[in-house]
């Protein structure tokens, strides 16, 4: 069923005789006249598609000359397009519906935690057969499920296989990406989950409104005689227990209940807090098999409606007048199958994701599709400035989304005049923001150079845009060269001389090496020793030749 029955669309067709062309435009003036506030992403005043807005040229001359073989476009000036005159009187003074940003998660993390949640079910890393020791978790509170053993039941042929966790085949805005998925479910063949007997959502009070959110799938083989009016989500109960007056249907049914029907619309029934006025139910168009829904049901007691929403849109038949939750205490929530005369039958036939149970009316900014929020990043402390040289990390932190991950990356950028040399690549650490919206890391490896230090809040793929921190180090200090300085005259030092020197030669200049005085002292001492030696060797050979 298309949504709202159509929505009033009309086909608008412009024959413009002057210019040989055929425009068509798909305009709704109900659209236009609903409140504001009243509007969804559904609700377009002109539908834009292919077959929707178009254009086609023709010869309307050759086209009717069988019939008018003097036909012509008339004397009359070319006038304004009648379309975009219709266009124009329909958008005068519209205001669209407020936008909602879908997007894929980015990982299982990357949902809104919403204020009041009650329970939060999901099934993300738990793949295989739900055997009696799977937990189901409640991310919110202690409401853990766990499945009922088949033996233990009516269940005709129910075995533990029946019942998998599945992540192959998910919702794609559900973030949690897995579902249970229940198999071979009929009127006699079913299983189900459970909370605990002393689960605290038992006795939940929704008097004051509530949310509940589901993702839900019909298996393919989906049949209307077997799986018609089962049920996916149910508070259990009996109503003939409650102030429900009697009732040719549903009397000994549980008092809130989603299913579908035998016609494959879903179907939500429930006691408001005032169960003498009976059950009030909502009804939704027909659902295709083998494929995904979300589904949100909002009781709101400012308007004392309840609006069940499919994939975002209000379904045509919802229930009014009605506040809250009438329930039997002590009674538990399941998933997977009916409850009915006090004992559970008729399963579900297809998959169930992550489902959450709100005690407050919400807004679809809040409901599962959506993400959560990563532009709230902010920075309390980081490197500034110049840093002394040998600096080798730097320390930042701040706030961020609790759960994120927030990284560092810090390229550096040309070297300035103060650097003077090239910073090599630093560390890239990562952290995930603790459960007060803090984080703290420390960037190493750092060197002389200057940093734009990129921080950003991530939740796996999906990431924001990131916040910089621009910092200098400085490179360490280069000693100047050793400056051998001027002689003193005496040539005992390297430099140049300008008296006697100590050895009793004439003026003269010391190679300028940079060696220190007491090396050249010891090597004319040397050099005197050898003159001495050899002067003794020479009278001695002397000595030998005269004898």
């Amino acid at each position: 069923m298309a949504y709202e029955g159509g929505d009033g669309y009309l086909g608008l067709l412009e024959f413009d005789l002057t210019n040989g062309q055929i425009n068509a435009q798909t305009a709704s003036p109900w659209v236009v006249s609903k409140p504001q506030e009243t509007l969804t992403s559904y609700d377009q005043p002109f539908l834009e598609g292919p077959q929707q807005q178009y254009s086609i040229a023709i010869d309307f001359a050759e086209r009717f000359a069988g019939f008018s073989s003097d036909f012509g476009t008339g004397t009359t000036p070319d006038e304004p397009s009648l379309t975009q005159r219709a266009r124009e009187i329909l958008l005068t003074g519209f205001d669209g519906p407020d936008p909602i940003d879908t997007e894929l998660p980015g990982d299982e993390r990357d949902y809104v935690e919403a204020l009041g949640t009650v329970a939060h079910w999901r099934f993300n890393g738990m793949d295989g057969v739900v055997d009696a020791g799977i937990v189901v978790p409640d991310v919110a509170g202690d409401n853990d499920l766990r499945r009922v053993d088949p033996t233990t039941t009516n269940a005709v042929g129910a075995e533990w296989a029946d019942v998998t966790i599945e992540s192959e085949d998910v919702h794609g805005f559900s973030s949690d990406g897995a579902a249970v998925c229940f198999a071979d479910s009929s009127g006699s063949r079913y299983s189900y989950l459970t909370t605990a007997p002393d689960a605290a959502i038992n006795d939940v009070d929704l008097t004051d409104g509530y949310t509940i959110e589901t993702f839900v799938k019909l298996d393919a083989n989906w049949d209307a005689s077997q799986n018609g009016w089962s049920k996916a989500l149910v508070r259990t109960g009996n109503r003939s227990q409650t102030n429900m007056p009697p009732s040719q249907w549903d009397y000994t049914a549980s008092p809130t209940a989603l299913g579908i029907s035998n016609l494959r619309e879903f179907q939500y029934s429930t006691l408001s807090n005032d169960a003498t006025k009976g059950d009030r139910v909502n009804w939704s168009g027909e659902i295709m098999t083998d494929s995904w829904s979300h589904v949100a049901i909002v009781n709101d007691p400012e308007t004392q409606t309840t609006t069940m929403y499919v994939d975002g849109a209000p379904v045509l038949r919802n229930a009014v007048d009605a506040v809250g939750m009438t329930w039997n205490e002590g009674m538990p929530w399941i998933l997977g199958a009916d409850w009915v005369d006090n004992a559970a039958r008729n399963g579900w036939n297809g998959c169930i994701g992550e489902t959450r149970v709100i005690d407050r009316a919400t807004t679809p900014d809040e409901w599962l599709t959506q993400r959560a929020d990563l532009e709230g990043l902010t920075i309390s402390s980081a490197p500034t400035g110049m840093l002394p040289a040998g600096t080798e990390s730097g320390d930042f932190s701040g706030t961020g989304l609790p759960g994120a991950d927030v990284r560092i990356t810090a390229p550096s950028v040309p070297a300035t005049a103060a650097t003077a040399v090239a910073p090599k690549m630093a560390a890239d650490p990562v952290t995930t923001v603790d459960e007060n919206g803090r984080w703290t890391l420390t960037l190493t490896g750092l060197a002389a150079g200057s940093y734009e230090a990129q921080i950003t809040q991530a939740l796996g793929s999906r990431m924001a845009a990131p916040v910089s921190a621009r910092f200098e180090i400085a490179a360490e200090a280069t000693p100047p060269p050793t400056d051998p300085g001027s002689g003193n005259g005496n040539g005992s030092e390297p430099g140049t001389g300008s008296g006697a020197g100590s050895d009793g030669h004439a003026e003269g200049t010391l190679p300028a090496t940079g060696l220190d005085q007491a090396f050249w002292t010891t090597m004319l001492a040397l050099g005197s020793a050898l003159l001495v030696a050899g002067g003794v060797i020479a009278v001695r050979a002397r000595r030998r030749l005269r004898g």
